[in-house]
């Protein structure tokens, strides 16, 4: 039976991310060191907006959207079946 003892369980996983965390530190600037020359803009007109993929489940998306940004308040792009 394997565990957390044997070195397959949650504390191997946490040893990895707390390695590779360590590792960025030496490969990474500290964070508002370099000028950010870029500006990302998310959405659409303002507004969050959805473009379905193949494996996306668009119906629980779009519910999602309607629950969090309100009717009217997003856009959405899916192909039709």
């Amino acid at each position: 039976m394997k565990g957390p003892t044997d070195g397959t369980g949650p504390a191997k996983t946490a040893r990895k991310s707390d390695e590779k965390r360590r590792l960025s530190q030496l490969v990474l600037e500290p964070r508002g060191e370099l000028a950010e020359t870029y500006h990302l803009t998310f959405g659409r007109d303002g507004k969050p907006f959805f473009v379905a993929g193949p494996y996306d489940n668009a119906p629980a998306i779009v519910a999602k959207l309607e629950a969090t940004a309100g009717p009217g308040n997003y856009g959405v792009m899916a192909p039709l079946f």
